[in-house]
């Protein structure tokens, strides 16, 4: 059975995250309880430096339901452009990724 990962970018979305999670969560049970989707499958919120209480709700909703709602804190700390592809950056976006408690944090 195939894993889905529904993954919904954030900004700012304190008045509307707990009713799409909701939502979401339905539709996984809903394709779990078909057989159409395996039972490990998930919601992964990615905050973009929300300037509300996004992240709070994201982490809220990741203690209710720790497996079907994950998280992803990406802060953006500076803006970086770089001409053309340059291979080291994926080392160096790499290297700001943390882990902590089934949530990944980027600084």
């Amino acid at each position: 059975m195939e894993k889905l990962a529904i993954v919904v970018p954030c900004y700012n979305e304190e008045e509307v995250l707990k009713i799409a999670s909701e939502a979401l969560r339905g539709v996984l049970d809903d394709l779990i309880h078909k057989g159409k989707i395996a039972e490990d499958s998930f919601i992964l919120f990615v905050n973009d430096g929300s300037k509300d209480r996004t992240w709070e709700l994201i982490e809220e909703e990741h203690q209710a339901h720790p497996v079907q709602v994950c998280g992803v804190l990406f802060q953006v700390t500076r803006t970086e452009y770089l001409p053309g592809f340059n291979p080291r950056s994926i080392s160096q976006f790499a290297s700001r990724i943390q882990i902590q408690d089934n949530i990944i944090v980027i600084n």
